[in-house]
């Protein structure tokens, strides 16, 4: 890690800028304050380097991936998405939909990925709208959900219809 110092904002907010990194790097991180006391006390969101993974993002040039919300890294203990509670854009074909003969659920999976690269898609009444096959961009909250990461969607955007071949 690299220290980086943070700057007062105003009152009792600061800021930090972590500089730029080249495309596809992995980024973790993690923040610490420490107060002014004679002893000072510090605390660091989340416990790095203590018992919690630290906070993580993957760079990209060309706009986040459904792979870059889902991949954890193996040795991290907590297996949530790097982005849990952020709001994302992302895009993928519809694999499962609410359709009356389908899952009643709606999935995407990102194009030419297969590990790392569905996501399930929640809370939104255009979802029920989508087919199998169709491409969407969609934006929404990122959330776990019983060891599963899911977006609770805020709107979508439907693109052409992808055939989809099934091995």
């Amino acid at each position: 890690y690299t220290a980086i110092p943070m700057v007062n904002v105003s009152g009792n907010t600061w800021c930090a800028k972590i500089p730029n990194q080249p495309d596809g790097s992995f980024v973790k991180y993690y923040v610490c304050a420490e107060d002014c006391a004679p002893t000072p006390n510090s605390s660091c969101n989340p416990d790095v380097p203590g018992t919690s993974d630290p906070l993580f993002y993957t760079v990209r040039d060309g706009g986040l991936t459904i792979y870059d919300v889902q991949f954890v890294p193996s040795s991290f203990s907590s297996g949530a998405s790097g982005y849990e509670g952020m709001d994302v854009t992302v895009t993928g074909v519809v694999t499962a939909s609410a359709e009356s003969d389908n899952l009643g659920t709606v999935f995407i999976q990102e194009e030419g990925v297969l590990s790392w690269a569905g996501l399930w898609l929640v809370n939104d009444a255009s979802l029920t709208t989508l087919n199998v096959g169709d491409k969407v961009t969609v934006t929404g909250t990122i959330e776990e959900s019983f060891g599963f990461t899911r977006m609770d969607v805020s709107s979508v955007t439907l693109g052409q219809n992808v055939e989809l071949v099934l091995f």
